[in-house]
């Protein structure tokens, strides 16, 4: 059966109770067809799918509260699906920084929940993960000025329209940034990436797909990152 809210699609398994629920969320600039390619493959092994991209201008300007809106729906939407079954674990795979961003807002939400936390949904999402796994797909990625313009490039391939997003983009952040250091605010990115390191484990199983040719992927810091988690205990 699939179901469409307003920015995910979702589908269930006709027959039987879903092996797992997957939240797939895909890169920055990516159409619904091609990420739900991926989708299918955990379809194809009886597993119940949500599949989400990151609105374009939530991703280009960091807009936190839009992007906390897509977090609210998929955890809605995963706690419908997980409470037909007591035993189903929650999968999620991330591509890239637009994927990753999601899940650096998921759990900080997870993150901020507070003992006897009343809200049903967020507790089931937070135990099931618990359970289940995280793939990080060319995720989380550095962020700086070299690794952002090169996923607006990919992201939105027109050369006259990708110049002038990346003149508007280095505009607002620069003013951001000064805006920021006004008002004591932390930098965001900095935060996003300060977040991967000590950040809890909340899914026991954790895999990164990555490769050294990736221009937009550092994977030097990926390396670092993976022993990092490695080291917490991560599988």
């Amino acid at each position: 059966m699939k179901e469409k809210s307003q920015q995910l699609v979702v589908v269930e398994p006709e027959a039987a109770s879903p092996q797992a629920v997957v939240v797939v969320l895909g890169w920055f600039g990516a159409k619904m067809r091609p990420v739900r390619k991926y989708s299918q493959l955990y379809q194809d092994r009886q597993c119940a799918t949500i599949t989400g991209i990151v609105d374009d201008k939530a991703f280009m300007f960091a807009d936190l509260p839009k992007i906390n809106e897509m977090v609210s729906d998929i955890v809605k939407q995963a706690a419908k699906l997980l409470r037909t079954n007591e035993k189903i674990p929650l999968i999620i795979h991330a591509f890239s920084n637009g994927g990753a961003l999601v899940v650096h807002e998921l759990e900080r939400r997870l993150e901020e929940m507070n003992e006897g936390d009343n809200d049903s949904d967020i507790v089931i999402v937070k135990e099931r993960l618990a359970r289940g796994a995280q793939v990080f797909d060319s995720a989380p990625a550095f962020v700086d000025f070299e690794t952002y313009s090169g996923a607006i490039s990919a992201g939105i391939p027109n050369p006259i329209l990708h110049t002038v997003l990346i003149g508007v983009v280095t505009l607002f952040f620069t003013l951001k940034a000064f805006m920021d250091k006004v008002q004591g605010k932390p930098d965001v990115f900095k935060e996003y990436w300060k977040h991967w390191g000590p950040s809890p484990m909340h899914a026991p199983v954790q895999a990164y797909v990555y490769s050294t040719m990736d221009k937009i992927t550092k994977s030097e810091k990926l390396d670092e990152l993976v022993q990092t988690r490695k080291e917490k205990g991560v599988n």
